[in-house]
Parts: C-alpha cells; sequence; structure tokens
C-alpha cells in the first residue's frame, strides 16, 4: 500500500514537471532540501526515502511556494500548476486536496510578484502583481484587523511595484491610478507594525515618483511625499533599499525647488538642503563604497547627485563627482550586474545631463538619439519618450524647456 502511494506521487510530480517545462535539476534547486536523483522513481517508490515526500509537501506550502515559483520563473498560468502539484502530493499524503479562496491566492500571487520584482524580472512580476493588486483592492481590506493582515500587507506592496514598473512602460496614468487608490490607506497614522510602516513608506515613495512624472505638482507636494516616505521607511527597522530611493527622491524634490521648478522661486537653502538628502542616500548606501546587497542604490545615489549638480548649474561640480565616481573600479561591475534593471538607463542620462549642462547641446542630442534607437532601451518607454525631450531640447538649444523638467 505504501509502495503503490509513494509510485502515485512519483507520477504526479513527473506530471507536473512536464506541464512546467521544467527539469529535475532545476526542480530540486528551487525546492532547496532535495538533489535531482531523489526524483527518480527507484528513490521515491521506496519506503525508507519517505522523508523525499515530507520534504516536497513542506517545502511546496504556501508560505514556501512564492519563492519556489519565483526560482523556477513560472508564469501565473504555471504558477497555478505548482499549486495543483501541491493539492495532488497533499491529497496522496494527508488524504484531502487543498481548496484555495480567492483572497489567499491573490495574497500568494502578490508575494511570487514581490519577489519576482525584486529580482528585476519584471515581464513575469507583472502579471502575478496586477492580478493580486485588482483582487485584493475589491476586498478592502482593513488595519487592526488580524485576519486581513497578510492580505492588507500584500496590497500595499503590489500596488507600489505594480506603479513603478507602469511608470517605466510610460503608462503614467494608470500609474497614477494605483496612487489615488492608495491614498486612503497612507493617510492612516495608527500603524505600529514594522512591516506595514515599510509597505506604507513604499506606497508614499511611489506617489512622489508617479507625481513627479506627471509633472502636474509642484515640487512642495513631491517633497511632502518623500518626506512622508522617509519618516515611514526610516521607523519599520527593515532593510534600508526603499529608503535609500526616497532619500534621493526628497533630493530632487529639493532640487526642483532649487531651480525655480514650475515657476518657484528658487534658494540656496533649498540647494542645501538636497545635499543633505543626497549625504543621507549616500551613507545608508555604504558612504564611499556600496554595502554588500545595495550596489545597485548606492550607484543610482551617485549618478542623482551628479544629475542634481548639473541642473543646478554646478558643472564642475558635476563633473568632479563624475570624475571620481568613474575612478572606481566596480561601478562598471555593477553596470553589468544589473543590466536588466533602470540603472543603465539612469547612467547613460547622467551622461547626457554632464552634455547638456555644459552646453554641449550636439553631444546631449546625439546621446539622446542613439538611447531611443538602442535595442537595450525598449524595455523603457519611459525613459525613451524622456530621451526624445531631451533630444528636442538640445537641438532647440535650450528654449523648449528647462532642463530640470526633462531630467527629473
Amino acid at each position: 500500500m505504501e509502495a503503490e502511494r509513494f509510485e502515485t506521487a512519483h507520477e504526479i510530480v513527473e506530471a507536473a514537471l512536464r506541464r512546467l517545462g521544467r527539469t529535475k535539476k532545476r526542480f530540486a534547486g528551487a525546492i532547496g532540501r532535495i538533489r535531482p536523483e531523489h526524483l527518480t522513481p527507484a528513490r521515491m517508490r521506496k519506503a525508507e526515502e519517505s522523508w523525499i515526500h515530507r520534504d516536497l509537501l513542506w517545502e511546496l506550502r504556501g508560505v514556501n511556494r512564492p519563492r519556489v515559483a519565483a526560482d523556477l520563473e513560472l508564469d501565473i498560468a504555471q504558477h497555478q500548476t505548482l499549486m495543483q502539484l501541491y493539492s495532488d502530493l497533499h491529497n496522496v499524503y494527508e488524504g484531502g486536496r487543498v481548496e484555495w479562496t480567492e483572497e489567499s491566492k491573490a495574497v500568494e500571487w502578490g508575494q511570487a510578484g514581490r519577489i519576482l520584482f525584486d529580482r528585476s524580472k519584471w515581464r513575469l512580476a507583472a502579471p502575478f502583481l496586477t492580478r493580486s493588486w485588482k483582487s485584493l483592492l475589491s476586498r478592502k481590506p482593513r488595519f487592526n484587523v488580524s485576519e486581513e493582515h497578510n492580505a492588507l500587507l500584500t496590497l500595499l506592496i503590489a500596488g507600489p511595484q505594480l506603479a513603478s514598473i507602469l511608470i517605466y512602460l510610460d503608462k503614467i496614468e494608470a500609474a497614477a491610478a494605483i496612487v489615488r487608490s492608495l491614498a486612503p490607506y497612507t493617510e492612516t497614522e495608527a500603524v505600529s507594525d514594522p512591516e506595514l510602516l515599510d509597505a506604507l513608506g513604499r506606497a508614499e515613495k511611489a506617489a512622489a515618483v508617479v507625481l513627479q512624472r506627471t509633472r502636474a505638482v509642484p515640487p512642495l507636494a513631491l517633497e511632502r511625499h518623500a518626506r512622508r516616505s522617509c519618516e515611514l521607511l526610516s521607523v519599520s527597522g527593515l532593510p534600508p533599499g526603499p529608503l535609500i530611493g526616497a532619500q534621493r527622491d526628497w533630493a530632487k524634490a529639493c532640487a526642483a525647488r532649487a531651480c525655480g521648478w514650475a515657476g518657484m522661486a528658487g534658494s540656496p537653502r533649498h540647494a542645501a538642503e538636497m545635499q543633505v538628502h543626497l549625504n543621507e542616500s549616500r551613507r545608508l548606501a555604504g558612504g564611499d563604497g556600496p554595502r554588500e546587497g545595495l550596489e545597485d542604490e548606492w550607484l543610482f545615489t551617485e549618478l542623482t547627485a551628479v544629475s542634481c549638480s548639473a541642473l543646478l548649474g554646478c558643472r564642475e561640480d558635476a563633473l568632479r563627482s563624475w570624475e571620481h565616481l568613474m575612478a572606481n573600479q566596480w561601478v562598471h561591475q555593477i553596470l553589468e550586474a544589473y543590466a536588466r534593471t533602470p540603472l543603465p538607463a539612469k547612467f547613460r542620462f547622467t551622461e547626457m545631463s554632464l552634455a547638456a549642462a555644459g552646453g554641449n547641446f550636439d553631444r546631449a542630442a546625439a546621446a539622446a538619439r542613439a538611447f531611443q534607437v538602442d535595442p537595450r532601451s525598449t524595455g523603457f518607454p519611459e525613459r525613451r519618450r524622456r530621451a526624445a525631450e531631451l533630444e528636442r531640447w538640445a537641438t532647440s538649444y535650450g528654449r523648449t524647456s528647462t532642463l530640470g523638467s526633462v531630467l527629473f
């Protein structure tokens, strides 16, 4: 009887792997506790190897399944196959299939999407985040209701991550709609849970970036969202990546005010405030060199510092910062490691800003034109559109708009 049960389990796993299009080696690597040879018929049929079946069931349960799905780089349809595999194995071992509510599926989609997003697998992440966001938003999870905590946390993370993807796809209005839907949540004050504080801080950060891209609000409003984001993220006690970015956003809002963007009067005070937030972002990311795991955030901050100096007309400072940055041997290693992220595009935009700020309009226009036709830019339509704006700005010798409206 036991042998028959193990034989059934083996057949279930084999069938699932065929549907997923994944090898035993890759599947075992994602599971982590077993090796490919453990999934052979001879091993899985032995009663003394029952630990293999226990480990399979354990590693495919809900808390682990989003990570397994991300490791296997499954799309959302294949993720359903992974859930079915767990249910079928549960039926064999425990006697009874597993049924999921729509809310529990939405939470799991959001968790898988979050992992894929953090790994820069945006194409795979987007469908997970979209399904999760739409499903959970319709359920309106509440604060301080323990059984709704996971749904609320997932909603507050999926929304900002999806908005970030939409921004880079140049779907600004769709991203703005997400920010508007998040507003009732971000306005709450009675939160002490570190994960919720972190999620709310991310939501405020998304609001600042979206508003910046719409260019429909004054820098003061951007600064307000950036400040709120920093306040929330700084007390969450969680890893500093989002806080580093929020400090950059705050610095850019100050830079916009310092240069008199949107008709506001600039002042040296705003330039000084900009430097304070750039310094804090730099400190959090590692100072003179990146902290492990924060290489991309560190380089984003350094590039933002160069762009801000160029925007404010401090060309010599910008050039010194750029030369100092290029002297670091790890910069190109970071760019190569994060080749599938927006970081290389940011790097090239910084080069354009230096040329534009120095009055080298032909060079800036040529760089912007090259960026638009580069196949590596196809995944970032919003950046390509801004490059086209920069090209028009440069070919008109800066008469069509301000440099700040193009760079930021």
